[in-house]
């Protein structure tokens, strides 16, 4: 975790609806918590591609812990962001 709060990765394709839907939810959210977010295009890498396929949007912690796919599950980040 650093000083702006914890980081969390954003992995996603270009021209995704549910990945840009996402990213717009995690804005709000960091209206009133702190954290970052890392975005990873997995287009640009056929190991992530391979790894996330048609699951993404993937949102996971900066140690590797998915938090959600496809859609936020905004009670589970907020519950991780206030553990």
């Amino acid at each position: 975790m650093s000083d702006a709060g914890p980081v969390l990765n954003l992995y996603y394709r270009h021209n995704c609806h549910l990945c840009e839907d996402m990213w717009e939810h995690l804005q709000e959210i960091r209206k009133e918590y702190e954290f970052q977010i890392v975005t990873i295009d997995i287009g640009d890498d056929a190991e992530l591609e391979a790894r996330h396929g048609t699951r993404i949007p993937v949102l996971e912690t900066e140690d590797g812990k998915e938090l959600c796919n496809y859609y936020l599950d905004e009670r589970g980040l907020l519950d991780y962001l206030n553990a």
